[in-house]
Formats: structure tokens, C-alpha cells, sequence
């Protein structure tokens, strides 16, 4: 390995690293179900407490997640899993069946972009 250069030793390090579509879909999938959880929970000690309970606070797992995802599908200007999980409630303000599967289909489409 010694006569590979710089690009081409990292392009085997990140292809190594890379997920799959079906683990892709689970790390989404398991970040929305952990905010779904975390929110009802806050609502239910709110009601049971008498008083705000503010959701828990999961962001430092939460960014190292986005960091790792970030590794495979770095963000540009804009992040669309960023922008998945938050602006558009992992996907369930669109009209799309496979919001997740679209969203891969998406985050694939840009690295094929920044690769060619």
C-alpha cells in the first residue's frame, strides 16, 4: 500500500466506513423514533408535574451521528439530512411514501455530483 497516494488510501478508508442504504434507513429511523420518544415523554411528566418539562437533551449523540453521516455524505452550502430530520419532520411534512429512501436516493445523487 505503500505506492497509493494520499486521495486514493482515504477513498479505502471512507469506502470501508461507508453504510448501506438499510443501515442508513435505521440510524434515520432510530433518530426519529428517540425525538418522537423524547418529546412524548417531556408531554407526559409536563401533564404529570404540573409544569414545563423540557425534552432531554440526546444533541451530543445526536452530533456525532450527524458527524459520521457527514463523513459519507458531506454537506455543502446546505445539509438535506439536516434539514430531514428537522425542518421536515424526517420527511413526514412531504407527500412521499419512502421519505427515507428518497432522502438516500438524494444524499447519493449529490456525492455521484461531486465526484464526476
Amino acid at each position: 500500500m505503500g505506492s497509493l497516494g494520499k486521495y486514493t488510501k482515504r477513498k479505502i478508508i471512507l469506502n470501508f466506513m461507508a453504510i448501506n442504504e438499510t443501515e442508513f434507513r435505521e440510524v434515520i429511523s432510530a433518530l426519529r423514533d428517540q425525538n418522537d420518544y423524547d418529546k412524548a415523554k417531556s408531554i407526559e411528566l409536563s401533564r404529570a408535574y404540573g409544569c414545563d418539562v423540557p425534552i432531554s437533551d440526546n444533541s451530543r449523540l445526536r452530533n456525532v451521528i450527524f458527524d459520521l453521516l457527514h463523513k459519507q455524505f458531506p454537506p455543502t452550502d446546505f445539509c438535506k439530512i439536516h434539514c430531514f430530520c428537522w425542518d421536515i419532520d424526517f420527511g413526514r411534512a412531504t407527500s412521499s411514501v419512502d421519505a427515507i429512501g428518497d432522502l438516500w436516493e438524494q444524499l447519493n445523487a449529490d456525492l455521484k455530483k461531486s465526484t464526476s
